[in-house]
């Protein structure tokens, strides 16, 4: 889009090699992305327990600081029997019904419903969208200056403003405490 191109050619530098991210190549698997990249960015942190032999665990050992482009950690997941049982198993039994095919005629790039993860890393805010090829830098966002929080929101604001008709969005934060969110809201 048109931010990507200013981006672009205004020379921002690439993500840091730190920053999980990839692209997503599986129909209709954003929410899974999504929380991927958000796992995959904070579990070393210690905040986020998962599974120690399961899914999440062996697919970030498998493909975190390897080296793999995001299009290759896509196709990894893409080529995952494992996670196509996990994600039918779970679209099937959620509490909403898996997209009309009328929708996806209407909406082919998911728009509408899509997620995409906000994660700090390395000093900023990056907007991790498994549709683009790349994930793209935001505001600064260090425990000492802007908090996560604040970061995201004006983020956030940015679509908003951008689509002030729709109002077809969800937000979901992961966090340690619901302390934290106090801390950072002050």
């Amino acid at each position: 889009d048109a931010r990507d191109k200013r981006e672009k050619e205004a020379g921002i530098p690439p993500a840091p090699e730190s920053l999980f991210f990839m692209e997503q190549l599986v129909g209709n698997a954003c929410g899974t992305i999504g929380l991927l990249h958000a796992i995959g960015n904070n579990v070393s942190k210690g905040g986020i327990e998962v599974i120690k032999d399961g899914f999440i665990t062996k697919f970030i050992k498998e493909t975190k600081g390897k080296g793999l482009s995001p299009f290759e950690i896509g196709t990894h997941l893409e080529q995952s029997d494992e996670l196509d049982s996990l994600h039918l198993t779970a679209a099937v039994s959620g509490q909403s019904g898996l997209p009309s095919e009328e929708l996806k005629k209407t909406d082919p790039h998911n728009k509408i419903y899509h997620f995409v993860a906000f994660v700090a890393k390395d000093g900023y805010l990056w907007e991790l969208d498994g549709r683009r090829p790349y994930p793209r830098r935001g505001a600064a966002c260090t425990g000492d200056g802007m908090p996560l929080l604040k970061a995201a929101a004006e983020a956030i604001q940015w679509y908003m403003q951008n689509d002030p008709e729709n109002i077809q969005f969800s937000l979901t934060a992961l966090i340690n405490t619901a302390t934290d969110v106090a801390e950072e809201a002050e």
